[in-house]
């Protein structure tokens, strides 16, 4: 535990001291970028789903590139498949999709208010959890983190990009297709019309090439196996849950863009939604579990915001000390007490070996 700690106080550290107003330095993020890529990407039997990574490029053998890119979760077997012939490709994989991941969520970091509280926000799960463990979904989330960007700008075509390169990664993250349209909006009905049927030409395609089998393994590996009932989704559920609480009792105090507002009015929306189906269907647990991953950023974006926000007469500074209280209590119960913890401890590099 010794390693996630000081890299956590580290950027504790960073986020208290840092400036609201002051931005990140180009070679600071440049080194984080670097640093995250060999530490996620170097890591040895880390991770629950490190055995079923290990013998993944064995399956892409019998493709051809293309005959892997046009397979569910292409852009993942191709990488899988050009190191295929390497003695120990895990290795190579998972560099390739930590540097991915590194840069998508250190370039999210930079575009909110507190470059350093972000950061640290991020380190105990999304990082920590998700980065050194569900490659392929950690992958995908930092693309739509990445892609949240551009929504905010209104460069539309750039998110579809980041989400269409996000699902070659994992299939999961097509649901993320919503947040394109409350925000399509031209005072051309003609361009609306485009708009709409691009997206959902592109969703039929893809339910028309992948869905049908993957519904049908999400199934079995989900639904009917008991191996894979998340047991702790419904506490992931509810940290998701008090910042979309807080959202809507804070929404007209929060000092947001408009499309900024209607990313989070979204997020917090499908985060009840989920929290009601968990319910419903306990036994729904992990497709939950997966999907709620991807509205994880509500409660970074939230509280970055929140810090630079002002009502109720609360400093910055005693909103950043609470916030980073907040992630430091998730960073010490998750390697405390989660059933999964012992799959990240101790932290096992391949430099080091």
């Amino acid at each position: 535990m010794i390693y996630y700690l000081i890299i956590y106080i580290y950027s504790l550290y960073r986020a208290l001291g840092f400036s609201i107003k002051k931005e990140s330095k180009t070679y600071e993020r440049i080194l984080l970028i670097i640093f995250l890529t060999i530490f996620i990407g170097t890591r040895h039997q880390v991770g629950p789903d490190w055995d079923i990574y290990l013998n993944y490029p064995d399956r892409t053998a019998n493709f051809s590139f293309w005959g892997n890119l046009f397979q569910k979760e292409g852009i993942f077997r191709i990488i899988n498949w050009f190191f295929n012939g390497y003695e120990t490709p895990i290795y190579f994989v998972n560099t390739i999709c930590a540097l991915i991941f590194s840069y998508c969520i250190i370039q999210f970091c930079k575009s909110l208010p507190n470059f350093w509280l972000a950061f640290n926000l991020n380190l105990p799960y999304i990082i920590f959890v998700v980065g050194m463990g569900l490659t392929r979904q950690a992958v995908a989330l930092s693309l739509v983190m990445y892609g949240l960007i551009y929504l905010t700008k209104q460069k539309y075509s750039n998110f579809l990009i980041s989400l269409l390169i996000a699902v070659g990664f994992h299939v999961s993250s097509i649901i993320n297709i919503f947040f394109l349209f409350p925000l399509i909006r031209s005072k051309y009905i003609i361009n609306r019309f485009i708009y709409f049927s691009f997206i959902l030409v592109i969703t039929i395609v893809f339910i028309q090439q992948f869905a049908s089998f993957t519904i049908s393994n999400y199934y079995q590996v989900y639904i009917q196996s008991i191996y894979y009932e998340s047991e702790g989704a419904y506490i992931r559920i509810l940290m998701n849950l008090f910042p979309a609480i807080l959202f809507f009792i804070l929404r007209n105090k929060i000092l947001v863009n408009q499309n900024l507002k209607i990313q989070l009015y979204i997020q917090s929306i499908f985060i009840f939604i989920l929290f009601f189906l968990l319910n419903l269907f306990p036994e729904l647990s992990t497709p939950i579990d997966r999907i709620a991953l991807y509205f994880s950023p509500l409660q970074i974006i939230l509280f970055c915001y929140i810090v630079k926000s002002y009502f109720m007469n609360i400093s910055p500074k005693l909103k950043k000390i609470l916030i980073t209280a907040y992630s430091f209590s998730i960073f010490m119960v998750w390697f405390t007490f989660a059933n999964n913890a012992t799959h990240y401890l101790p932290y096992k590099s391949i430099l080091f070996m």
